[in-house]
């Protein structure tokens, strides 16, 4: 159908995370809009995370998803500047994302 959105909850360190894919992408968090943009593949990287939630995703398969054309070194960059940007906006709304130093990321 066209025009149509869906959306998903995930429950995060007890916040309540709506991610809709479909139709104008939107994030929030408690309810609350995310603050501003988002870097370029942040939504994709939201979407994988969030639908598989409760299972690590190892940070080189997601970096290897997300930007197929670059090396695996610039990949994984790409990726931590993609987590920095979240981590720094989300910590007012979320605390603080387990995604710091782990070898994969996780929602639960």
């Amino acid at each position: 159908m066209a025009g149509t959105a869906t959306a998903r909850d995930v429950t995060v360190d007890a916040a309540t995370v709506r991610l809709r894919l479909l139709g104008d992408f939107g994030l929030t968090i408690d309810g609350q809009e995310w603050p501003g943009p988002l870097p370029a593949r942040a939504p994709s990287l939201l979407a994988c995370v969030i639908l598989h939630a409760g299972t690590a995703q190892p940070r080189h398969r997601i970096a290897q998803l997300l930007w197929p054309d670059s090396t695996d070194g610039q990949a994984r960059t790409n990726l931590r500047n993609v987590l920095h940007h979240l981590r720094h906006r989300a910590l007012a709304m979320l605390g603080p994302l387990r995604a710091d130093s782990a070898p994969a990321i996780c929602a639960e």
